[in-house]
């Protein structure tokens, strides 16, 4: 079982990096960036998806931890707003750590 909490400014800073530089990576292996474009474009894309960081209106930033112990699993990142009259709902990334 495990467990989600909201992660602090510190945690958001480095879950930010370590996204970045992995989905920077997937877009490289799949060609739609080259090596020396990927981490500047990835991170162009982050500033205009989050203005207001780990604040931005409707995300939603969790650190996935073990029940027992507490130990840290993974981290999550997911929308919910209303559009079209309806909630919606997106994951935007889930990392479990191998």
């Amino acid at each position: 079982m495990v467990v989600l909490e909201p992660m602090t400014e510190e945690q958001f800073q480095g879950f930010l990096e370590r996204s970045i530089a992995r989905r920077a990576g997937k877009w490289v292996e799949r060609g739609i960036w080259s090596e020396a474009k990927a981490l500047d474009a990835c991170r162009e894309l982050y500033t205009k998806r989050l203005p207001q960081g780990r604040s931005t209106l409707h995300h939603h930033f969790l650190n996935i931890r073990e029940r027992d112990g507490g130990a840290r699993v993974g981290e999550a990142w997911y929308v919910a707003e209303e559009l079209g009259g309806r909630l919606q709902f997106w994951v935007e990334w889930l990392w479990i750590d191998p």
